[in-house]
């Protein structure tokens, strides 16, 4: 994110909104990025955190678990169809 953000450009004059998901923590991600739009003499104007599970989804394995997935050759494809 932090890159993304240093390659805008921004209008000064502009509003700007950030969400920002999480599991625990978030960290410091509205402070990061104002500061990043503070450089550019722009600001963030508001910050909004939404707790989310799916935040983690690369902590666990694929689901359904391999045992319980249909078999590639089993599935139906859109050519199928």
């Amino acid at each position: 994110m932090k890159e993304f953000a240093k390659s805008l450009t921004v209008n000064k004059n502009a509003c700007i909104f950030m969400v920002a998901t999480y599991v625990a923590i978030h960290g410091r991600c509205f402070e990061t990025m104002d500061k990043i739009f503070r450089e550019k003499g722009a600001r963030l104007d508001y910050g909004k955190l939404l707790r989310c599970v799916a935040s983690q989804c690369i902590a666990y394995g694929p689901f359904p678990f391999p045992k319980l997935m249909v078999p590639h050759s089993d599935c139906i494809t859109s050519d199928a169809v």
